[in-house]
C-alpha cells in the first residue's frame, strides 16, 4: 500500500476533480481503470471530455474488461433487451470512451489499451486490436507501469459508520500490485475514488481507509448510480454433463477454482447436489460416468461423497457459484495465516477452536517460537489465541495491568494468556480469496447481505496472492491442498494445446487473464489439477463444428502443461502421457461426427499408428445420447435452467431461452423456417400458452398475413416454434 496522503480532497464537482488531476499529474496523462466494475466511470468520462476537448491534452486509458450496456441488433432482441436495458441500467453511466472506441470514433489524442476484452465484443474493432496488451493476470500491474500510469481511478464502497474507512470491493486485483510497484520504484501516482453506495462493503485486503486516496469524488447525484450487471445465462443440459464430470474430481477438503458463465453455474449447482442430494448425484454418476468414460481417467479417484469438511476457495473471480456453494454449506473450508496450522487441526483431528490442546501443539511443534516474535504475537491475536487487552511492545506483552518480559514468556504463561478465549473460534479464517467480482444484480444483494461470518471469511485482495505460489509459498502450498482449477476454453488441438483467447487471424475474443497461471499453479501443486471444459462442439450459422480441431496457428495454454480435458462425452486425464495417448485419449471424448477426420488427420502426420481404429465404445458420442440420459423424470427437477437464481421475470427467463434457441441457427434459413411452420402449426395453442411472454416481447396482436403486419408475424410464429422447442424439454426455470 502507498503512504498515507495527509491532504486527501472530497470534491463534489466533477471538475474540481479533473482540475486537481490535471494540476497534479499534467497534460499527458496515463490513467489506470480496474478490471470490470470497478472502474471510477465519472471520472473517467471527465477525463475523457477534457481531454477530447483539449488536444494539448494527452489521454492514455489503461484497462482491462470495458463492460458495455448491451445494444439489440435486432427486431426481437430490441423488444427482449430495451425493458431490460431500461431496468438494470437506467442510470447506469456508460463510458464515453467506450462508445467513441465502437463507432472508431477516438480523438487523435485519446488512446486505449486493454489486456482483456468482454469476450467477442470487440473483434474486428481496429482501434481494440490495435492495442491489446497480451498479459498474464498476475503480469498486469508490471506491464500497467511499463506505460507509465500516473493515475489509478477505481469506483470504492464507503463503510456505513463512517466515512474513514473504505472498500475496494469488487476490485482489489491489480490496485494493490499497482501501488506496491510505484512504492518500490518511488513513482509518483494520482490516486482517486469515486463513492458509489450501491457498491457492497467487502472485508479483507479490499478496506483501506480514506487517508490513502489523494482525491474522493462524493457528488450526492452519482454515489447511488446502478452498478453494471450481467444477468445470469441459462444452463443447457450438456453443460451439465460437463459439470458432472468435473465435479466428480472435486475432493472433500480441497480447493476449488470456477469462471463465470453457464458451465460455472452448472459446476456449482451439481456441487451443491452432491452434498444436498447424495443419492441422486450417485445415480447421475452412475449413468453418466459408465465404464468406458472411467478407463479414460485412470488415477483419479471418484470423490462422489457429502462434504464434510468442505472446499476453500482460491479464485481470482469471486462468482455467484461460489456464493451459493456457501449457502449450501459446501464452500466451509477454512484457511489461517498462521503456517502449520492447519496441518495441525487435520492431523491431530482438532476442532477450530481455542483450546489448551491446540495451544500447546503450536508451541510444541514451534510453529509459535519463544519468545514471541511480532509476527507470531500477530498471527495468535488474529486467530484469537490472545485476549483482546494483550499489546505487543518491543517484545513486551502488555495490558490489563499485565506485563510479560521476553525472558518470562514460557508455555504455561502463554497457555494461561490463551485461557481466557478457550472454547471460542478460531478467528481469521477464509473459505474464500478472490481478487474481483461482476455478476447480476441478485448476486450484488446477496454480497450486502451477507451474515458476519460469510463477511469475515471473504477475503478480497491482490490476484498476486490468488494466481501464483511465489510469495508466501509454503503458507499457500499448505491452504491449496487437493486443489481443482476449473477454467473454460474456446477449442483444444488433438495434442492438449489450449484454445482460449483469439480467433484463427489473431483477432482476440477475450485474452490470457488468470488461466495461464492457473494451469501452471495447478501444475506445481502437489495433488493439483488443471480441468479444461468445454462443449466438444459448436453451431455456427446453424452449421455444426468440433472445437477439439488438429492445428492451431496459436495456442493460449501449451500442450507442455496438458492434464485434463472435459467435455460432455467425458473426462480425458492426459497428464504425462505420450503424444500418441493424448490424440487416443482426446479422440474418446470428442463428437463422433467429426472423430473420423481428426484420427485421419493424426494419421497422415505419423502420430497414430495405421490401423488404430476409435474402440467401439467411444463411437456413439452424440449430444441426443447425452441429453436422453439426462432428461429422465428423476433428474429434470435437479437440472434446472437457472439453478442460481435470475433476475429475469418468469416470462423474461423463458423468451431468453427461446431467443437462444433462435440465434443458435442465426442466418441457416432453412431451421428457421422449419421454427415458423412450427409456430405456425402451433399458433392457437401457442397464443394462448404463451399469452405472457408474447405480451412481454409486444407480439400479442392477432396474425394476420397482410404486408403492413407480416413482419410482426412471422416474428411472431418465430417466436412461438422456438418457445415450443424449449418448453419440450419440461425443465424448470428457477432452482429448487
Amino acid at each position: 500500500m502507498s503512504m498515507p496522503h495527509k491532504n486527501t480532497m472530497y470534491c463534489k464537482d466533477l471538475q474540481q476533480c479533473i482540475d486537481a488531476i490535471v494540476t497534479r499529474v499534467g497534460q499527458n496523462i496515463v490513467l489506470a481503470l480496474p478490471l470490470g466494475l470497478g472502474k471510477a466511470n465519472h471520472i473517467a468520462n471527465g477525463l475523457y471530455q477534457r481531454a477530447a476537448n483539449n488536444p494539448a491534452l494527452s489521454l492514455h486509458i489503461v484497462t482491462a474488461l470495458t463492460l458495455d450496456v448491451p445494444s439489440p441488433n435486432n427486431q426481437l432482441s430490441k423488444n427482449f433487451l430495451q425493458p431490460i436495458i431500461d431496468k438494470f441500467y437506467g442510470d447506469y453511466p456508460q463510458l464515453d470512451y467506450a462508445l467513441a472506441r465502437l463507432q472508431n470514433k477516438l480523438p487523435n489524442n485519446i488512446k486505449v489499451s486493454e489486456f482483456f476484452f468482454t469476450p467477442g465484443s470487440l473483434l474486428y474493432n481496429t482501434d481494440a486490436q490495435h492495442n491489446y496488451l497480451s498479459s498474464n493476470y498476475t503480469h498486469a500491474a508490471r506491464d500497467l507501469m511499463a506505460l507509465d500510469i500516473n493515475v489509478i481511478a477505481q469506483m470504492v464502497a464507503p463503510h456505513s459508520d463512517t466515512c474513514e474507512r473504505l472498500s475496494l470491493s469488487c476490485n482489489p486485483d491489480v490496485t494493490f500490485d499497482l501501488l506496491a510497484h510505484a512504492k518500490k520504484y518511488n513513482k509518483p501516482i494520482f490516486l482517486v475514488a469515486e463513492i458509489n453506495q450501491q457498491l457492497p462493503y467487502l472485508l479483507g485486503q479490499a478496506e483501506i481507509q480514506a487517508q490513502e486516496f489523494d482525491c474522493i469524488f462524493t457528488n450526492q447525484n452519482t454515489k447511488n448510480n446502478q452498478l453494471f450487471s450481467i444477468p445470469q445465462k441459462p444452463v443447457g443440459l450438456l453443460d451439465y454433463a460437463i459439470a458432472i464430470h468435473a465435479s466428480s474430481m472435486v475432493q472433500d477438503g480441497g480447493t476449488l477454482q470456477i469462471g463465470i458463465g453457464s458451465k460455472g453455474d452448472a459446476i456449482a449447482s451439481i456441487l451443491a447436489l452432491r452434498h444436498k442430494h447424495n443419492q441422486v448425484y450417485q445415480q447421475l454418476v452412475d449413468d453418466l460416468i459408465d465404464t468406458p468414460r472411467f478407463k479414460l481417467r485412470p488415477k483419479i479417484k471418484m470423490h462422489n461423497s457429502i462434504f464434510q469438511q468442505g472446499l476453500y476457495a482460491n479464485s481470482e473471480m469471486l462468482v455467484e457459484g461460489l456464493l451459493f456453494l456457501r449457502q449450501h454449506q459446501v464452500l466451509k473450508r477454512k484457511v489461517y495465516p498462521l503456517l502449520g496450522l492447519e496441518t495441525l487441526l487435520i492431523q491431530q483431528d482438532l476442532k477450530p477452536l481455542v483450546s489448551h490442546e491446540l495451544m500447546c501443539q503450536l508451541l510444541d511443534r514451534r510453529i509459535i517460537s519463544l519468545p514471541l516474535n511480532q509476527t507470531d504475537f500477530n498471527h495468535l491475536k488474529t486467530i484469537n489465541c490472545l485476549p483482546a487487552w494483550a499489546q505487543w511492545c518491543d517484545g513486551i506483552i502488555q495490558g490489563n495491568q499485565v506485563k510479560i518480559l521476553p525472558e518470562d514468556q514460557t508455555s504455561e504463561i502463554l497457555v494461561q494468556l490463551a485461557r481466557e478465549n478457550f472454547g471460542q473460534a478460531l478467528t481469521g479464517g477464509h473459505y474464500c480469496h478472490a481478487g474481483f467480482y461482476v455478476g447480476s444484480r441478485n448476486f450484488y444483494q446477496q454480497l450486502h447481505n451477507l451474515d458476519p461470518e460469510s463477511r469475515h471469511g471473504l477475503n478480497m485482495c491482490s490476484v498476486k496472492y490468488i494466481n501464483q505460489l511465489y510469495g508466501d509459498e509454503d503458507l499457500k502450498r499448505e491452504q491449496r491442498r487437493d486443489a481443482c482449477f476449473i477454467n473454460n476454453a474456446m477449442m483444444i488441438t488433438l495434442t492438449g494445446g489450449v484454445i482460449s483467447d483469439g480467433i484463427k487471424d489473431y483477432q482476440v475474443v477475450s485474452g490470457v487473464g488468470g488461466q495461464y497461471n492457473f494451469v501452471a499453479q495447478a501444475n506445481e501443486l502437489k495433488d493439483g489439477r488443471s480441468i479444461i471444459c468445454l462443449q466438444s462442439t459448436r453451431s455456427t450459422h446453424g452449421d455444426i463444428a468440433s472445437n477439439i480441431i488438429w492445428d492451431y496457428p496459436h495456442i493460449t495454454i501449451p500442450r507442455h502443461l496438458r492434464d485434463i480435458i472435459v467435455t460432455e462425452y467425458g473426462a480425458a486425464d492426459i497428464q504425462g502421457l505420450s503424444d500418441r495417448d493424448v490424440i487416443a485419449r482426446i479422440l474418446n471424448v470428442t463428437d463422433s461426427r467429426f472423430q473420423a477426420k481428426l484420427l485421419q488427420q493424426a494419421k497422415t502426420a505419423g502420430k497414430l499408428e495405421k490401423e488404430y481404429q476409435i474402440p467401439n465404445e467411444y463411437r456413439h458420442n452424440l449430444p441426443q445420447n447425452v441429453i436422453k440420459l439426462l432428461k429422465k423424470p428423476k433428474y429434470l427437477d435437479f437440472l434446472t435452467y437457472y439453478p442460481l437464481g435470475s433476475d429475469f421475470t418468469a416470462e423474461e427467463m423463458l423468451v431468453a431461452l427461446a431467443l437462444q434457441v433462435i440465434q443458435r441457427m442465426d442466418k441457416n434459413y432453412t431451421e428457421l423456417f422449419a421454427l415458423v411452420r412450427k409456430g405456425w402449426v402451433n399458433r392457437k395453442l401457442g397464443s394462448t400458452l404463451y399469452r405472457n411472454e408474447l405480451q412481454r416481447m409486444q407480439l400479442d396482436q392477432k396474425l394476420s398475413l397482410q404486408p403492413n403486419t407480416f413482419k410482426a408475424t412471422s416474428l411472431k410464429l418465430l417466436l412461438i416454434g422456438a418457445l415450443v422447442e424449449v418448453t419440450a424439454e419440461q425443465r424448470k426455470f428457477l432452482s429448487t
